[in-house]
């Protein structure tokens, strides 16, 4: 298939769900303006692996096969620099990061990482400038580490053979002094190379608890990187690099990326006519990589089964969130009468059965609809696990099903695993934006992670899709649940925020004079 072709064959949903999964798994998105390059980045990877089909390389991005995250890193992401790209950060690492360093370490390596460095072009001129410094010393004295995600930029980075273009300005007494020819391109000298080290690594593992980070860094370059992230991603990203950076370090970004927010751990510094991030010393949470966690919430105030007429008669004191009665069991049969819109949600069905609610019969036909009757049956039986792989392997083979995302979400909010029941709910939304379930698992997750905003922000979208339903509609992907009980349930939500945020400010309110 013709590289024109493989961006014609993209249906809208199909690339939806693409780009939900790449946002997943990189941490990459492409914003209004690169949609172009979202079409022929997935063309080439098809190419990579010699699909014909969008859909066939879904399943394969859904699965999580290895060769297909590397292709993908390949087409996806820009590897255009050269040599001491904005040369004022080179000398501030010259006049500043270097010598500071080794006046904080007494005698120890200064440690410096190029993060997203592409080809190397920038791990590279980072070594020049300590050996132009400090001599042939400077291989004892100082390391570079060099990260990216494309396994084909760090083989050219190892190599280190670079022509014309990656020598923009830089002078020819430095070519001459730390490269060598070779068939008409220029390769970095044995002194150059040995200082640098190339690691194959995902800034969006910044996302996901407990993923290894480098650390003790004097200073961190990620330039022309962050603009391509989710946003999501950068938070996390500059509360890792806050834990990352020794006392003192700089974190150095190019003029157009994001910068970091208030609460993250990094405060900027202006120095030499441009800003650099350092670890705040009054912002605990980013020295330690992480934000202090938030009040504990139950997965029964999460996915409890609530009816109006409940919520309406609950009184809620200060910090306090009444218990929820037992959530009953739903028959598995049991197929509630829909109204056309009106497939989402689980949060507010019913017990562990309903938590999981009665599933839309995926398109596919009777067999998935089975596994996913047989899935919600295992959950109801607390057999988590088995559930959980029996989805994966259905959503593996229609990766296109919302229910089956909101299904599998729902077993993991009830199972406590909150941050992949937001995922899952992220992917159905993407899908398919117009189901309330989809924003009403999102706020249930977004609560349980203490993320107060992306709660808030669920439980308005539920709230304005369920509006426009028929109040005694049932919500297929709720179970028995009707619209009543999923606006009850965004009420529900409301108030653990309001106590929480109570909480926050000292547990009340002071009565006006």
């Amino acid at each position: 298939m013709t590289l024109e072709r493989a961006v014609q064959a993209l249906s809208d949903r199909v690339r939806g769900a693409l780009e939900a999964e790449i946002r997943e798994l990189l941490g990459l998105v492409f914003l209004r303006g690169r949609g172009r390059d979202f079409d022929v980045g997935i063309a080439r990877t098809m190419e990579l692996l010699e699909l014909d089909d969008p859909e066939l390389l879904l399943q394969r991005i859904v699965a999580r096969e290895p060769v297909v995250q590397e292709a993908l890193a390949t087409a996806l992401t820009v590897g255009e620099t050269y040599f001491f790209r904005h040369p004022e950060h080179f000398q501030l690492v010259r006049e500043r990061v270097i010598p500071e360093a080794l006046r904080r370490r007494y005698g120890g390596m200064v440690r410096l990482w190029s993060a997203g460095c592409a080809t190397g072009e920038e791990p590279y001129s980072m070594a020049l400038v300590a050996l132009e410094l400090l001599g042939p010393s400077a291989s004892q004295r100082v390391e570079v580490l060099a990260t990216d995600l494309s396994p084909t930029a760090l083989t050219r980075a190892r190599a280190g053979r670079y022509g014309p273009w990656s020598f923009r300005g830089v002078a020819e007494s430095v070519k001459q002094r730390w490269f060598v020819p070779e068939d008409g391109l220029q390769r970095v000298s044995p002194e150059v190379q040995q200082m640098v080290r190339f690691d194959r690594f995902n800034l969006a593992d910044a996302t996901r608890p407990g993923s290894p980070w480098p650390g003790d860094m004097d200073a961190v370059f990620c330039r022309n990187v962050l603009i391509y992230l989710d946003s999501k991603v950068r938070e996390a990203f500059f509360v890792r690099m806050a834990g990352a950076l020794v006392s003192g370090g700089r974190l150095v970004l190019s003029p157009s990326d994001p910068v970091p927010g208030r609460g993250c751990g990094l405060m900027p510094r202006h120095e030499d006519g441009h800003n650099v991030y350092q670890p705040g010393q009054a912002d605990e949470a980013g020295r330690s990589g992480h934000t202090p966690p938030a009040p504990a919430v139950s997965p029964e105030v999460v996915l409890g089964r609530v009816r109006s007429a409940q919520v309406g008669s609950a009184q809620v004191g200060p910090g306090k969130t009444p218990p929820l009665p037992r959530r009953s069991a739903v028959s598995p049969g049991a197929e509630p009468r829909t109204y056309p819109h009106a497939t989402t949600t689980q949060p507010p069905s019913g017990g562990k059965a309903s938590a999981v609610g009665a599933v839309e019969r995926p398109a596919g036909g009777e067999r998935r609809a089975k596994g996913a009757a047989e899935a919600r049956r295992l959950a109801d039986e607390g057999e988590t696990t088995a559930a959980l792989e029996m989805l994966e392997g259905a959503i593996a083979e229609a990766p296109l099903e919302v229910a089956l995302y909101l299904l599998r979400a729902t077993v993991l909010l009830d199972d406590g695993q909150a941050d992949a029941a937001a995922q899952d709910a992220r992917r159905a939304m993407m899908l398919d934006p117009e189901r309330p379930a989809a924003h009403l698992v999102a706020a249930a997750a977004a609560v349980q992670l203490g993320e107060d905003k992306e709660a808030a922000r669920g439980i308005r979208n539920a709230r304005t899709l369920l509006l426009g339903l028929p109040a005694d509609a049932a919500v297929s992907d709720l179970g028995d649940a009707q619209v009543t009980d999923a606006l009850a349930y965004c009420q529900r939500l409301e108030q653990v925020l309001a106590q929480r945020s109570s909480g926050r400010a000292g547990g009340g309110t002071k009565a006006p004079s």
